[in-house]
């Protein structure tokens, strides 16, 4: 399953460790923030057909076959997905941003620096996004691609078992999908109850991530300045991201001493992600019958042989990967991203499986909504 570890972070902030100077300039930290939103976003469009999942059910021949994928759906689907290209010419967006540039160029005679403020502003704005926004637009059309593909070449029966087993396993995912709820036999005006509450608590979501990305950048600026005084003289790329594993203990402490608001406020907005993914969690839970809820609660509590070994597997992979001091970045090991409020293997708060129990479908007290200060 999709889980917002850090290694989407990493790849874009250590960016401060391997360039000449850990001073961050307004570019490399638009750059940062842009980056940081679109995987954020990324986890919160997600139909659930991460890489990551489909390699699990086709790659490994144990799963398969408990699955029944034969060999033939899983060289098609792979075919299928190596054989699809992206092409940054036949993108529309790209294009346009392509063709704005263009003209700026055209304009100006090709002296920017001559051109109005605003001219320049834009373009430097262009620059800037247009790496990003194809990164982007290229990992959503290879996603596009192998969903197509997953839905072509297996059958129902084979995509609700993968839907049972994403299910199962939901309490490693950030924020979930309707679509996994497809096991449970959605009714038409369940998935659209469905996608209607993701979409009326988007614009909190919009706001939990501008805010999060704000502390995180502000808290990774205080401790790059603080491990520029090691890095005088340090040139070669590998000893310089030795730098920041050799120190990173003591940098942490002397900015959490010199700036404790910072991490306080960092906290605030992490317990808030935690209890909005939650949130989202019930109203999800909310939408289903007193049957799909005992069919859910089944699976959660008694999974099929293939989903207890791989949700184990899983677990212990994450853990591995969360203690890697490589994937770990200064300021940014207060809350592994992707709020994780449930703990594996616990994927129902327990005061909610206790009330659904007890007043089955009846309409649940509206709960107040926590707000998010400035």
């Amino acid at each position: 399953m999709k889980t917002f570890t850090t290694y989407a972070l990493t790849a874009t902030l250590l960016i401060g460790l391997t360039t000449s100077t850990f001073a961050q300039n307004e570019r490399t930290g638009e750059m940062q923030r842009a980056r940081m939103k679109a995987e954020m976003y990324s986890l919160w469009n997600d139909d659930g057909w991460h890489p990551t999942t489909v390699e699990t059910f086709l790659f490994r021949p144990d799963v398969r076959a408990e699955i029944g994928i034969s060999a033939r759906q899983q060289q098609n689907i792979r075919d299928a997905t190596r054989n699809t290209s992206y092409s940054t010419a036949e993108d529309p967006v790209i294009k346009a941003m392509h063709e704005e540039i263009a003209q700026f160029v055209r304009e100006a005679r090709g002296r920017i620096a001559d051109a109005p403020e605003e001219t320049q502003k834009r373009y430097r704005e262009l620059l800037e996004q247009l790496p990003i926004k194809t990164v982007e637009r290229m990992e959503a059309t290879q996603k596009k691609n192998m969903t197509n593909a997953i839905n072509e070449y297996l059958t129902p029966d084979q995509l609700l078992k993968i839907k049972a087993y994403q299910i199962h396993n939901m309490s490693n995912t950030s924020f979930l999908s309707p679509s996994m709820f497809e096991a449970l036999d959605l009714s038409d005006a369940q998935r659209k109850q469905l996608g209607d509450i993701k979409k009326g608590m988007e614009p909190e979501y919009e706001k939990f991530v501008d805010r999060l990305i704000d502390a995180r950048l502000k808290l990774s600026e205080k401790h790059q300045a603080e491990y520029a005084q090691f890095l005088d003289g340090v040139t070669d790329p590998a000893a310089r991201a030795n730098v920041f594993f050799d120190h990173r203990k003591e940098v942490v402490e002397k900015v959490n001493q010199a700036h404790p608001e910072l991490q306080q406020k960092l906290d605030e907005i992490t317990e808030f992600g935690k209890n909005f993914a939650e949130r989202l969690k019930v109203e999800m839970f909310d939408v289903l019958t007193d049957e799909q809820w005992e069919r859910m609660t089944d699976l959660i509590d008694n999974p099929p042989d293939y989903v207890a070994l791989l949700t184990a597997q899983h677990r212990v992979a994450r853990e591995n990967n969360d203690n890697r001091p490589s994937e770990r970045q200064p300021g940014f090991d207060a809350w592994t991203p992707g709020p994780n409020s449930w703990q594996p293997g616990d994927p129902i708060p327990e005061a909610y499986r206790q009330e659904r129990n007890t007043r089955g479908t009846f309409p649940r007290p509206k709960q107040p909504s926590p707000t998010l200060s400035d």
